[in-house]
């Protein structure tokens, strides 16, 4: 008998996180008083898109535990740099973007000013609009990884 193929763990659980989270809306109600814990929300959208987004295409590898496979030379990425440049520079590109201050804000909790951060929800909005359009459903993902799989295991056999 076949072994049923699983998406990894992590995958079911993000897909949960998107279904529940709604983290443009909770970002949107808190960012009057934590403006920075808002764009961080709006960063943990996008993490979970970017994980999800490498895991489908690379379903047989690893869940994607580090963002080491954050650049512009990666598929959705240079996708989004090439629609909007500001956007890519402004969540991922430059040392001031999201992506390096969300350290500062997840470490230490860092209050940021709105003045500070207001920019970056735009960007984030388009970058979350983006890679959601973009990926998979998740009975893509199970579809694509029974092929994998079953492709794995006709290789094992030879």
């Amino acid at each position: 008998m076949a072994k049923m193929s699983k998406l990894h763990k992590q995958a079911d659980e993000y897909f949960k996180l998107l279904e529940e989270q709604k983290y443009e809306k909770r970002a949107t109600h808190i960012f009057g008083c934590e403006p920075s814990l808002a764009v961080f929300l709006l960063w943990c959208n996008i993490e979970v898109l970017l994980r999800l987004n490498k895991y489908y295409h690379k379903i047989q590898e690893p869940w994607p535990d580090k963002l080491s496979f954050i650049n512009a030379n990666w598929a959705p990425l240079k996708h989004i740099k090439g629609i909007n440049v500001d956007a890519y520079n402004a969540i991922f590109g430059s040392s001031k973007s999201l992506w390096k201050i969300r350290n500062e804000i997840a470490h230490t909790g860092k209050f940021i000013e709105e003045h500070e951060v207001i920019h970056f929800v735009e960007y984030a909005k388009f970058v979350i609009d983006r890679l959601n359009s973009e990926l998979p459903k998740r009975s893509d993902f199970l579809v694509k990884k029974r092929r994998s799989d079953a492709q794995k295991n006709n290789r094992g056999r030879k």
